[in-house]
């Protein structure tokens, strides 16, 4: 069967925002070593992944979260 992987990233402006509070915050911690998966919706019979490196971030509201891409999946 024929994939498209397509690999995303961030937008430098947001990369560190909060997906809850939306407010920039410090890295917690460096991007994965294992970049994650999502699939998406096929295209005409070709299978689509959405590849995306995650990382953490330190929000002073909510704690150590997992920073969200920018894809439109946490907004």
């Amino acid at each position: 069967m024929k994939h498209i992987r397509i690999k995303a990233r961030p937008n430098k402006w947001h990369e560190n925002d909060c997906p809850f509070c939306h407010k920039s915050c410090p890295a917690y911690d460096k991007h994965s070593s294992r970049p994650t998966t999502w699939r998406g919706l096929d295209w005409g019979g070709i299978l689509v992944e959405v590849e995306y490196q995650t990382h953490r971030i330190i929000c002073l509201e909510h704690g150590v979260i997992c920073c969200r891409s920018s894809m439109g999946i946490s907004r």
